[in-house]
């Protein structure tokens, strides 16, 4: 697999094969599961369609992204998406999932290596649309 560059030069980053989109009717919970599969795959094409923008850019400045620092997810549970009020003049319709997982990074900054929970706040304007991330936390 080739290397990624970044992460101060860190050799352990490989790119997969791509991560197919889950469909666009796929549950908010099936959509982290992807994002997470894609993030390790460096699969930024997938990402892209299941994050808004702005989340997108966010994570492409954050010191510790994880397309450059992530090395390894294991042990993921997701759990089931649970109806959230974030910013309901933009949003219709508004999820937050929780997701517990050990990961192995090549620098530990907003994260540890080994157990971490996390959750992504997911977001559409109609039920036909797909859900996309808008944010992530513990918040």
């Amino acid at each position: 697999m080739p290397v990624i560059s970044g992460c101060g030069g860190c050799s352990r980053i490989t790119k997969g094969p791509a991560v197919s989109a889950p469909a666009a009717n796929a549950s908010a919970d099936v959509v982290v599961k992807t994002f997470l599969a894609a993030i390790i795959a460096r699969d930024t094409n997938t990402i892209q369609k299941l994050t808004f923008p702005k989340y997108w850019e966010r994570m492409q400045n954050d010191a510790d992204n994880p397309l450059t620092n992530w090395i390894n997810i294991t042990d993921v549970s997701i759990g089931k998406p649970m109806l959230d009020t974030y910013d309901p003049e933009k949003y219709k319709y508004v999820v937050r999932v929780y997701v517990d997982f050990k990961l192995e990074q090549c620098e530990e900054m907003s994260f540890r290596n080994g157990a971490n929970a996390w959750g992504y706040l997911l977001a559409r304007n109609t039920e036909r649309e797909r859900w996309r991330i808008i944010s992530a936390g513990m918040g």
